[in-house]
């Protein structure tokens, strides 16, 4: 069997200081990022709909020395209207553990202009983000490191940020018929990816290192399930489908695959900061397979 690893990806920062300042003694340690991030916009108003916008630019500068977090968001675009705003600096809680860190901030404000406030930014930056890729895959493999991971409140709307490319780890149960009765069989190997199209009404759901049992002859280095419906809520987003053929990676060329049907599938955001995701599926008729799993991790600060 392959072994698949989850790799983590290094966050490369714009920019890395650790010197005096020009005019005086006062150390100075900060990081810069530029992050590319997409926007969930819930209005308060429940007769209104959720809205989606694509490849928004958040900047944030860390300072280590003062334990605070500045934050700047580009053309945030609510109700046909765009804004942009800079926090002040704020407390920022930094977690290293082995060079893979969290840094959480809470309830910062912000002004868009035109009396326009931002409330509540909370969230957090990590690094710890999940990475995998075969390496005969020839589609195109993305990750965004590190990621914002957060919410506020602006014009009668709550915002949520996500990417547009993620890779889920963590465990798959499937159970299946067979002549001693039905069986379970726990995978943890298997890692699950959802890549948005630019439309966002659809996406793409791939299964690395796929085995539904094991009695299958070999793991399936991977599978692709293209063009599925996307449905965004106030609770993140659903992707389903039924009576997909797969896609199986093959050498590298991918191959038609309808002994493996997917009868049904279900990709759901499964908490509030739409990190996790719950999976649930049937392959020919045979396998009902569940996953549960994230695409990030953070240094608890628990």
């Amino acid at each position: 069997m392959k072994k698949y690893n989850k790799l983590v990806l290094a966050a490369i920062p714009l920019t890395a200081l650790m010197m005096g300042a020009c005019n005086s003694s006062e150390p100075v340690s900060e990081t810069t990022y530029q992050i590319r991030m997409n926007n969930l916009i819930i209005p308060h108003s429940p007769a209104e709909e959720v809205t989606v916008q694509t490849n928004v630019q958040y900047s944030s500068k860390m300072d280590y020395v003062n334990n605070s977090l500045t934050l700047t968001a580009n053309d945030v675009e609510i109700d046909g209207t765009k804004y942009t705003f800079t926090t002040p600096a704020m407390p920022m809680q930094y977690l290293n553990s082995g060079g893979f860190w969290t840094a959480y901030f809470k309830n910062g404000q912000a002004n868009a202009g035109n009396f326009v406030s931002v409330l509540d930014i909370t969230g957090y930056l990590s690094n710890i983000v999940y990475f995998v890729r075969p390496t005969s895959e020839q589609i195109y493999a993305e990750a965004t490191s590190p990621q914002v991971i957060m919410s506020y409140n602006i014009k009668n709307s709550t915002v949520k940020t996500f990417v547009t490319n993620s890779y889920f780890v963590g465990d798959t149960e499937t159970t299946y018929p067979s002549s001693e009765g039905m069986q379970k069989f726990t995978n943890k190997e298997m890692i699950y990816r959802v890549r948005f199209h630019s439309d966002m009404k659809y996406a793409d759901i791939v299964l690395y290192a796929a085995k539904f049992a094991p009695t299958m002859p070999r793991v399936l280095e991977a599978i692709y399930l293209e063009k599925l419906p996307v449905t965004f809520d106030r609770h993140g987003y659903t992707i389903s489908a039924t009576d997909v053929i797969p896609l199986v990676l093959e050498g590298t060329s991918t191959t038609p695959y309808p002994d493996f049907i997917f009868n049904s599938i279900e990709v759901k955001t499964a908490d509030d900061d739409l990190t996790k995701i719950n999976c649930n599926y049937t392959v020919a008729r045979v396998f009902n397979g569940s996953f549960t799993g994230y695409n990030l991790q953070t240094v608890s600060n628990e």
